[in-house]
């Protein structure tokens, strides 16, 4: 059973999506409990190919935000009065790049549930040290190394809206590269979850 046409007889499909991350370091020391996940923010595009029935080739564009958190601290003046409370955060700021498949588990409704999965490529664009809350200040960091790569694995639904679809979806990106020393730890590894919604036509 093929994919329903979309936006007319075009032999390609467009897909513009924004969303959250959610990620952590992997293979990072923390004695101490103190790491934290660090949000932030994914947008980008793709273009999907049919290969055969519901199968697709879609490769993409993204710009993704990944890091750790450090945790939060309480600030003090130079009087040790007490000023709130900031998080330390490091932020690496990538242009990514996935080369995905794409499956629509065929159900013949307006609701369509899609399964993904493929390699990615990353290369770093910015690193910094940035904190916020009562104390906010960036500086970079140039720590990691500047390429990543690992693997997509997601799942969606995408609801059938006017000349295309809006859709939803969930993915787990976990870094393969050894990005290198990081403080005390060695051979760390980015990972990252990301929730985006957006348009397909």
């Amino acid at each position: 059973m093929s994919a329903p046409a979309l936006a007319g007889d075009r032999p390609f499909r467009i897909t513009a999506t924004g969303g959250l991350t959610i990620s952590k370091l992997r293979n990072v020391s923390d004695p101490f409990d103190v790491l934290k996940s660090v949000k932030g923010i994914d947008a980008g595009v793709g273009m999907a190919w049919p290969l055969a029935g519901s199968l697709e080739v879609q490769p993409e564009v993204r710009y993704i935000q990944k890091g750790i958190s450090f945790g939060e601290s309480e600030g003090s003046d130079q009087n040790g009065n007490p000023t709130g409370t900031f998080e330390t955060l490091h932020v690496v700021d990538a242009i990514e790049v996935p080369l995905l498949l794409r499956w629509e588990v065929p159900t013949g409704g307006r609701v369509h549930p899609v399964l993904i999965g493929g390699p990615f490529v990353s290369f770093e664009i910015a690193e910094r040290r940035k904190t916020t809350g009562s104390q906010k200040s960036s500086v970079d960091a140039g720590i990691l190394k500047n390429t990543d790569y690992g693997v997509v694995l997601g799942a969606g639904l995408e609801l059938d809206a006017g000349p295309g679809r809006w859709i939803l979806h969930g993915r787990y990106e976990p870094g393969l590269a050894d990005l290198g020393s990081f403080y005390a730890s060695d051979g760390v590894h980015s990972g990252a979850w990301v929730l985006a919604t957006g348009f397909r036509y």
